[in-house]
């Protein structure tokens, strides 16, 4: 009688049943499906058959000794009659410890050759899921999902952690990340929202979103193709995103790419730190762009039991029971009424493209975030004339400014890879007149945190500038008194693990005050108050307040955000 239980319990019956060569088609396929649980399930099942092996060898020892001539007849033709001398592969005359390593071989051949077959055919197959594949062939799978984070599924669901999956599956990642190792040896993260479908063991499709390849050794020459070009690997670590504009990014971290734009143009070649844009045009083949790096940002690892999981809705929890708040973006929800509402207030916000047009653009609104668990904004910048050409948002009603006021953002600046001298990106901003303006949060040419409050008057520069594909933790405070307005600046890099606020700008006088006017979200305002200056990145917390909130309180959002829970704390500890 098994002392064992449960799994354990059935895999020992299933193996025994194996080794005893009286297993069912059923059996075989249940043995498979308990053999790939885990390691500890292979493991245990390979430890039984070489125990049977270690066995059956002893056995045929003891069967020698007693009665030899059973042993022979393993060797004996297909006829059925004894080896000739004529027709023997083995010398005519073998000792008894030559006849019992021929049998005990044999027998150990068999059973291994069994188990590790049993294996080896579990990984040459698939079973076809519903709705995925007809016919009775069995399609050998491409790739195998590996560990997810927070990933959301579409309807359509997904194979479990370590599922195979086969050329044409098709992957609907809504939020979260996802990772996928493919045969030929490639490995890629999917970041949701992203439609993606392995197409064989070094080929897949991105219909949309983003992911991050990594691509070495035997899999040299894994392709992705978007609607737009193909990226060949040439041994490297590359990322590649399908804009909803109708553009491939592709971006280079080691190693060099070929990409070709359609499906046969001549290839161009990028090297490490690299980026191009792939645009589609009217006619002909899309057009390969060359852009600054960092313009995407890419996850390039999966995080292990992340510490930092949840954090924006940790942050949004406390900035939701502050009694100054007076409105709130999360950029969450299930449509766009949802994302663009206002959580506290009556401002909702509204669509519009910059003064000389949208440049082909659209607005992302379920762009990862932070965390990769929250969904965030991204605005869109145009390649060229980036100042004027884009798509962003703007409360449909006037947002009027109290004389104390606190901004608080989650933010991520991407280096739009133009000429950036004279260059305006603009977060949070109102205007009312050339003179009356408030931008409450924007950057200048490479990136300088900046605030401007009276037209005719000088930015009142920080010295400290964002880097490109970073997210950072920044807040603003606005006291005005009389024509004149004390303000503080405070960041935090988040990517770069910063926990303790700077304050890059501390009681600075400037003229002016915050204006009335529609609140611009991702963009600006020109000097003849027409829409411009959108933001370059994405933004997925906005938070406003009528009171200047202190370094204390700030620092303890911050913390929300950097802070590991105790009980991950303690899981961290054990390990």
């Amino acid at each position: 009688m098994s002392i064992l239980h449960g799994p354990l319990h059935e895999l020992d019956e299933l193996a025994s049943v194996l080794c005893d060569q009286e297993i069912s088609p059923e059996q075989a396929a249940r043995l498979e499906e308990l053999v790939n649980t885990s390691e500890a399930a292979e493991q245990y099942f390979l430890d039984y058959v070489r125990l049977h092996a270690d066995l059956c060898w002893e056995y045929s020892a003891e069967r020698d000794r007693h009665a030899f001539p059973a042993i022979a007849g393993v060797l004996q033709p297909a006829d059925g009659q004894p080896l000739s001398p004529a027709t023997s592969a083995y010398p005519k005359k073998l000792s008894g410890n030559r006849w019992l390593w021929i049998s005990a071989a044999l027998a150990l051949s068999l059973l291994v050759s069994s188990a590790l077959g049993l294996i080896s055919y579990y990984h040459s197959r698939v079973f076809p899921r519903e709705g995925t594949r007809g016919g009775n062939s069995l399609p050998t799978y491409v790739a195998r999902l590996g560990r997810t984070s927070a990933a959301q599924w579409s309807d359509g669901g997904a194979p479990q952690e370590g599922g195979y999956l086969v050329a044409g599956d098709r992957l609907v990642l809504r939020g979260g990340l996802a990772e996928l190792f493919f045969n030929g040896g490639a490995s890629v993260i999917l970041e949701g929202p992203v439609e993606f479908e392995p197409q064989s063991a070094a080929c897949g499709v991105l219909s949309q979103g983003r992911l991050t390849a990594h691509a070495a050794g035997r899999a040299l020459g894994f392709t992705i193709r978007t609607p737009q070009a193909s990226v060949s690997d040439l041994g490297t670590e590359f990322g590649v995103a399908v804009e909803l504009s109708g553009c491939s990014d592709v971006e280079v971290f080691t190693g060099n790419v070929e990409v070709h734009p359609g499906a046969a143009g001549p290839g161009q070649r990028l090297r490490a730190g690299e980026a191009v844009q792939v645009l589609s045009v009217a006619s002909g083949l899309p057009h390969i762009v060359r852009v600054a790096a960092g313009s995407q940002p890419f996850v390039r690892s999966l995080p292990s039991n992340p510490p930092l999981a949840h954090s924006a809705a940790r942050l949004q929890a406390i900035v939701a029971l502050n009694p100054h708040l007076i409105h709130h973006y999360t950029f969450e929800g299930e449509n766009l009424g949802e994302k663009r509402c206002d959580h506290r207030g009556n401002l909702p916000l509204g669509e519009l493209a910059m003064r000389d047009g949208r440049g082909n653009g659209a607005i992302d609104d379920a762009a990862t975030g932070f965390d990769a668990t929250a969904r965030a904004l991204r605005p869109y910048r145009a390649s060229y004339h980036g100042n004027t050409r884009g798509v962003a948002l703007q409360s449909e009603a006037i947002f009027q400014p109290p004389k104390a006021m606190t901004v608080e953002l989650l933010l991520n600046y991407a280096d739009p890879g133009e000429a950036r001298q004279g260059a305006i990106f603009a977060a949070a901003a109102t205007r009312a007149s050339r003179r009356d303006c408030g931008f409450l949060v924007a950057a200048l040419d490479r990136g300088q945190i900046a605030v401007l409050l009276d037209g005719r008057a000088r930015w009142l520069e920080s010295g400290s500038s964002l880097v490109p594909g970073n997210w950072y933790y920044l807040a603003s405070t606005f006291d005005t008194e009389g024509g004149h307005t004390v303000v503080n600046c405070y960041v935090a890099n988040l990517s770069a693990g910063q926990r303790t606020l700077d304050g890059v700008i501390r009681d600075q006088w400037v003229a002016g005050a915050p204006s009335a006017g529609p609140l611009g979200i991702g963009k600006g305002f020109d000097g003849e108050i027409a829409h411009a200056y959108p933001w370059s990145g994405a933004l997925e917390e906005i938070a406003l307040y009528d009171a200047v909130l202190d370094g204390a309180t700030l620092q303890s959002h911050l913390d929300a955000l950097t802070k590991v829970p105790p009980a991950t704390a303690r899981s961290e500890a054990t390990k």
